[in-house]
């Protein structure tokens, strides 16, 4: 009972700060042995998580298949409380070689609309922090999770665990989760990002 009143105060800052936080561990796979990928099903659990799930809105914008140049693309519209992106899929027509006929349109179209997908996770910049150490960019200091990085640093006399803060992806000391456990507030936040009024429902 206590989660369902929670998820439903969560601000539209708090809803993209969930959305940017880090995936589950082993999220990330290897395709081809170097490339390294988040498959389509990690990006769908997370936008049916129980926190966010009855704000997303999921719909197809534009879908047109180009049989002149075999080429099928998908538009996808996926809206999360005020915050909308738009993501774009496009797949090549697999053929047989021996009759050129198409092998299973609708298995190339699904696979366009998984990327249309995976592309309006990526603008809501979900899995990023996850395909940092893998990509060019991870270390660009730019980025969110690189700024202020000395900040972000656990004091030597706490013991860190593996979980990180949804907002500001320091690692949680034993006390934030104590205090989590506390208030009983299930998302992740370290104990300077918990917002006030998660702090003021248990007095």
């Amino acid at each position: 009972m206590m989660e369902e009143k929670i998820n439903k105060e969560l601000t539209p800052q708090e809803i993209i700060e969930f959305l940017k936080s880090p995936l589950p561990d082993g999220s990330v796979q290897s395709r081809n042995k170097d490339k390294k990928f988040i498959p389509i099903q990690v990006y769908i659990d997370r936008l049916n998580d129980e926190s966010i799930g009855h704000l997303v809105k999921v719909k197809i914008t534009h879908h047109h298949i180009d049989w002149t140049n075999d080429v099928i693309e998908v538009r996808v519209s996926i809206q999360i409380g005020e915050a909308e992106r738009e993501g774009i899929g496009i797949t090549s027509i697999s053929r047989y070689e021996n009759t050129n006929k198409p092998v299973n349109v609708n298995n190339d179209a699904g696979t366009a609309y998984s990327h249309a997908i995976r592309d309006a996770c990526d603008k809501f910049q979900m899995g990023w922090v996850d395909l940092a150490d893998h990509r060019e960019w991870g270390a660009n200091p730019g980025l969110w999770f690189n700024r202020d990085q000395n900040s972000k640093k656990t004091s030597s006399g706490s013991t860190k665990t593996s979980e990180k803060c949804i907002k500001c992806q320091k690692p949680l000391t034993e006390e934030d989760l104590q205090l989590l456990r506390d208030y009983d507030i299930s998302l992740k936040f370290c104990s300077k990002d918990i917002p006030q009024h998660m702090l003021k429902r248990k007095g």
